[in-house]
């Protein structure tokens, strides 16, 4: 029988004060819990974070007080444009075309729930996180995805970095949702390598990836093996990088032993959520996951002109590449 409060209603039959008390209590302990290892799910989460790695403010349009800035791109339309141009840029506006980026399909949660058995190389040293010469150790996502999303404190272990591999069925999942502008589109150059080629493609140049870091994480200065255009889409923290151009000496572009060598003509942006950063794969690079967790999806398209024969150079004597495949890349490359 319910018995009129005001205006609201409750039972006769009412668990005793001290026992309200108590069980209050354990739900706001497990809700506490459960908003910090679940922090920043939300795409938009982490904009409201002020502590950034490197005290920055972190904003599209910051300076940093050593190097240049990268430009911002604003119009899909202007991509072809500034890809031509050899320059790294971030193209910004891209959110709203993305399906799935504001509900649970386009993070990290989303999948690992998709994809939870895909194997990821993790590291786990000090910045930066990805040393080139280091193999790693293989997680599943659904394991790196539970490390990063508990805090600091109890993580285990406290800084970890890790890439995937997305194979031809996995990643068709999800490209059709990113809209891609048509000069980074690679769909026609997959299409023509055939199913069993094209996965063969996929693993062997790391082609099409998702990359998962906590904050203070990052990849060490370096320059791709491949002459190809490289993207990346921010869906969750924030991801800044350093550019320099081709011919210039590596340097250390975040931390405490922050190098300016040479600095002068490098490049810096700070990547947030619903953004696409592009740089020309000869152009020397290193990041930092400055806002976290950091999760990006990443790939790469076909050059035309005098660039497709210098991505054909490049792969020309790649040790992982059968015969049949090189044949094939070389007869879809010239269709592209």
């Amino acid at each position: 029988m319910k018995k009129r409060v005001g205006n609201g209603w409750r039972n006769k039959r009412m668990l005793p004060g001290h026992q309200q008390v108590a069980i209050l209590t354990l739900l706001v302990g497990v809700i506490c819990v459960w908003v910090e290892c679940s922090r920043l799910v939300t795409p938009y989460g982490n904009l409201l974070h002020e502590d950034s790695f490197i005290l920055l403010g972190n904003s599209p349009k910051g300076v940093h007080p050593h190097y240049g800035a990268v430009k911002v791109v604003d119009k899909i339309e202007d991509v072809t444009l500034e890809v031509s141009k050899n320059h790294p840029f971030v193209l910004r506006n891209l959110v709203n075309r993305w399906q799935g980026f504001n509900d649970s399909v386009f993070n990290l949660d989303g999948f690992a729930g998709e994809f939870g058995d895909i194997t990821t190389m993790t590291q786990e040293n000090n910045y930066p996180t990805v040393q080139l010469s280091d193999r790693g150790k293989e997680r599943s996502l659904q394991e790196l995805n539970k490390i990063v999303r508990c805090p600091a404190a109890t993580r285990e272990p406290p800084s970890i970095y890790g890439a995937a591999s997305l194979s031809l069925e996995q990643r068709n999942k999800l490209w059709g949702n990113l809209y891609l502008p048509p000069t980074l589109q690679d769909d026609v150059f997959i299409e023509c390598l055939g199913r069993k080629l094209a996965d063969e493609f996929l693993s062997s140049f790391f082609w099409t990836q998702i990359f998962v870091g906590v904050e203070g994480t990052g990849m060490e200065m370096h320059k791709d093996t491949i002459r190809t255009h490289v993207w990346t889409a921010q869906l969750e923290g924030e991801k800044q990088a350093v550019f320099c151009p081709p011919g210039s000496k590596k340097i250390e572009a975040f931390g405490e032993t922050l190098s300016t060598d040479g600095s002068n003509s490098c490049l810096w942006a700070a990547l947030q959520p619903g953004e696409l950063l592009f740089w020309p794969s000869n152009w020397l690079h290193q990041t930092l996951n400055s806002i976290g967790p950091s999760v990006a999806l990443s790939g790469m398209a076909v050059p035309d002109g005098e660039l497709a024969k210098e991505f054909l150079n490049t792969i020309k004597g790649h040790p992982r590449m059968s015969k049949a495949l090189r044949k094939k890349v070389y007869q879809c490359t010239s269709k592209t």
